[in-house]
């Protein structure tokens, strides 16, 4: 399963997306700063959140990149090292978690298999994804704690967990609050055994914790720590403007009404229940997926369909056989639900990814319990239906390949930029030739392309650089 977790993320790494987006070359060109000088493009010096395109990225796949250009090269290979390597070893750390908690080789290894070939996984382990490696280091913090109690409290792997959390945290927006809850979950289910600790070690490990999150915590409530959020929250999103335009069709109604009934809370509330209400779309997790290229295929859906009765069976099963081992996975897919939902476009490729982890297990369990069944009946009438859905996986499974590595690469070349390398090799090439060139405003051409791939030297670019608020002036 590993071998085929690493082949289908390590094969045509650099060629397949056919290009870099733009969050990858800022990566690599910040890291890359940070390597040459130890500040960012924007001059800061080791920064806890980098500015970029004023999006304000957490610093934990930046500083990755920094050692990965060290080994490979300012390259799209190192780029995207780290999102493919953390990628194979999830699938590792999910069969070492569902292991532990279920006692279950056999649900471990479907739900490794599963994740193994899982359209979502696969896609944003073969691109330099924040959000993949934050879910790594979160199932890895979720698996040392679990393991932690089964050993009679191993604090060394305590520690371990806390680190993995930490680093959850640091790798990406939205994960700076659900790993902190999921890490608050599993705390309450295990209070019991937690609370025979001694106080002094509870307290070291607390502290322990405290201290690697202090740069973040002092940043918190910073234009830096906010930024992000106010673009992505339905909080700023229903800005004052749409409040008055909603009203303005009620002006004939008194002013008591619109300000009972219209006002921003309203507003809010309503949206976040269609987020919640609109959060599970068969259209998006099993059949056409992300709107978006930059987020899939955009003709497969982030899960196979024929998962779709497996996590129903999964979750229906689960709950009537009260299995225990599960309930931290129900309270996982509540809480992404709950704190995606307080952001735009739910469901979300990105926003919305942590919960690959409880749905893969689920549909695994799912799985296990119809086998089971089907175990119990008369072979003739099982081999024809367990040939038939294994044919059916079989096809799916090829389709989505076919679609990812032959019809994506070309459908979608302008979306990733595959031509930017080769306008920057032409411009390396040909430099003496020419006086000056010139990027016009149509050719939609990001300055993090070129920095990134002309290897421009980082100290000259923050001497030199003119920003304005949407971009390079």
């Amino acid at each position: 399963i590993l071998i085929l977790a690493f082949a289908l993320r390590f094969y045509s790494l650099v060629a397949v997306p056919n290009g870099l987006n733009n969050d990858e070359t800022a990566i690599g060109y910040n890291a890359y700063s940070i390597g040459q000088t130890g500040r960012d493009e924007y001059g800061s010096f080791m920064p806890v959140y980098f500015r970029s395109f004023d999006d304000y990225k957490l610093p934990a796949y930046v500083y990755m990149t920094t050692v990965t250009e060290k080994i490979f090269g300012v390259n799209a290979f190192a780029v995207r090292f780290s999102s493919m390597l953390f990628g194979v070893l999830t699938v590792l750390f999910i069969f070492i978690l569902v292991k532990q908690l279920s006692n279950r080789s056999d649900l471990a290894l479907i739900t490794s298999f599963f994740l193994a070939i899982n359209p979502w996984h696969i896609f944003f382990s073969r691109i330099g994804s924040e959000v993949n490696v934050a879910t790594a280091f979160l199932v890895m913090g979720v698996m040392f704690f679990i393991v932690a109690l089964k050993q009679k409290v191993n604090y060394n792997l305590l520690f371990f967990s806390v680190v993995s959390f930490a680093l959850s945290i640091y790798s990406y927006n939205v994960a700076r609050i659900i790993s902190l809850l999921i890490l608050i979950m599993l705390v309450g289910i295990n209070f019991k055994v937690i609370s025979k600790i001694s106080r002094s070690k509870l307290v070291a490990i607390g502290m322990f914790g405290l201290v690697l999150l202090l740069p973040l915590l002092l940043t918190l409530v910073s234009h830096s720590g906010l930024a992000n959020q106010k673009g992505v929250l339905i909080f700023g999103f229903i800005t004052q403007s749409e409040i008055l335009e909603f009203r303005s069709y009620f002006s004939n109604l008194p002013s008591l009404y619109s300000k009972l009934f219209i006002n921003s809370w309203i507003l809010i509330i309503l949206q976040y229940l269609r987020n919640l209400f609109g959060f599970f779309s068969l259209d998006f997790f099993f059949i056409k997926g992300a709107s978006h290229p930059i987020n899939g295929v955009g003709n497969f859906g982030m899960f196979y369909f024929i998962e779709l009765p497996f996590i129903i069976t999964g979750l229906v099963m689960g709950i009537k056989n009260r299995v225990e081992y599960l309930k931290p996975i129900y309270l996982w897919i509540i809480i992404v639900v709950l704190i995606s939902s307080l952001t735009v476009e739910v469901p979300h490729a990105t926003r919305s990814y942590m919960i690959i982890v409880p749905m893969v297990i689920l549909s695994a369990y799912g799985c296990s319990c119809i086998v089971n069944y089907l175990a119990q009946k008369r072979k003739i009438i099982v081999y024809p239906i367990l040939g038939v859905s294994a044919a059916l996986f079989l096809y799916l499974i090829i389709n989505f390949l076919s679609s990812y590595f032959i019809y994506f690469p070309i459908r979608y070349a302008k979306t990733w930029r595959e031509e930017d390398s080769r306008v920057i090799s032409y411009v390396k090439s040909n430099k003496n030739d020419y006086r000056k060139f010139v990027f016009g405003k149509n050719a939609d051409f990001a300055y993090t392309s070129f920095l990134f791939y002309m290897q421009y030297p980082p100290a000259q670019y923050q001497k030199d650089a003119i920003y304005k608020k949407d971009g390079l002036l």
